[in-house]
């Protein structure tokens, strides 16, 4: 009901100007392209993070916070940039407020003669999130560990072989040398593919109670089960804030002028540079889905996130 009042909203506005996409005639128009869903790269988003010199922004800073705040009782936790309008499974999935981002013959385009230059991996778009400690993520053999450690030339390959085979006839030595071996990098526990549900949760929990944002692995709307995605789901959620600002730039593409003597009424408009700024609010507005309180998280993007949420609150007395 609110998405359809919303709707409503938008389309009883009468036409201005300041409101207007469209309102921002020039004489000539110039703009790179729009990054958008095909574009879609998480490094590309990291790298743009970075640059911006904000601590915010910066991986290292989020990193050396999390060892800090953890106590690195599991490790060290790696970190994932995350698209905070998902570059495929939202704006890839609302086509049409990505047609109003390009230029005709590209993503079913409107605009002429140049596109709004949107960027999808921009660092407004960008925020780190938590992920698997590195020592689940892979199996470093302790040959491949003793290598990294000793000086070159120290030990033959035979010899490497013959200290790697001694370990492995020894489960003892793993846990007499559990400290060692893991700083080396040498994973002596379980990988997190072959942990249970509540193994990989104790592990995730730690660092979401902790720096308070959401485990982030693996794709965003199955996190959620399919009864529940329509009210939980994290990028169900965005499509629909998607749905609305489709019909905010309908609206004003039949109803804009956009320097002539009437409306155009259809394709090709001219590019609606304000429209990058709508998805920069937007941007701020998933932020808010993943950070705070555990217990008041709304929408998610993993089931990690999901399951600590529910564990909280089944646990608070009413």
């Amino acid at each position: 009901m609110p998405e359809l009042l919303e709707k409503v909203w938008v389309a009883l506005l009468p036409h201005d100007k300041d409101r207007c996409p469209f309102c921002e005639y020039k004489k000539t128009y110039s703009s790179p392209d729009s990054k958008v869903s095909d574009a879609n790269d998480s490094q590309t988003l990291g790298r743009n993070l970075n640059a911006t010199g904000k601590p915010d922004d910066s991986e290292v800073h989020h990193f050396l916070d999390m060892v800090a705040k953890t106590g690195g009782v599991h490790g060290k936790y790696t970190l994932q940039a995350h698209h905070l309008i998902c570059g495929n499974e939202i704006l890839g999935e609302q086509k049409v407020i990505q047609s109003f981002l390009c230029k005709q013959g590209r993503h079913d385009g409107k605009l002429q003669p140049c596109e709004t230059g949107y960027d999808i991996n921009s660092a407004a778009n960008g925020i780190w999130l938590p992920s698997t400690p590195a020592q689940f993520k892979t199996a470093i053999k302790l040959k491949t560990a003793l290598k990294r450690e000793v000086a070159p030339g120290t030990y033959t390959n035979k010899e490497l072989d013959e200290m790697a085979s001694f370990a492995a006839a020894f489960p003892e030595f793993l846990s007499m040398f559990r400290s060692e071996l893991t700083a080396m990098g040498v994973n002596t526990k379980k990988l997190w593919t072959n942990m249970t549900d509540d193994e990989q949760d104790a592990i995730a929990q730690v660092v979401m109670l902790k720096a308070q944002r959401q485990f982030h692995l693996g794709e965003h709307d199955g996190a959620v089960p399919a009864k529940d995605r329509a009210e939980r789901s994290y990028v169900q959620r965005g499509i629909k804030h998607l749905n609305t600002l489709t019909v905010f730039m309908q609206h004003y593409a039949d109803g804009c002028p956009m320097g002539k003597a009437t409306p155009p009424k259809e394709p090709p408009y001219v590019p609606p540079f304000k429209l990058n700024r709508h998805l920069d609010v937007l941007s701020k507005q998933m932020r808010a889905y993943v950070v705070g309180d555990p217990r008041r998280w709304r929408y998610f993007i993993s089931k990690w996130a999901m399951r600590l949420t529910d564990r909280l609150n089944a646990s608070t007395p009413t």
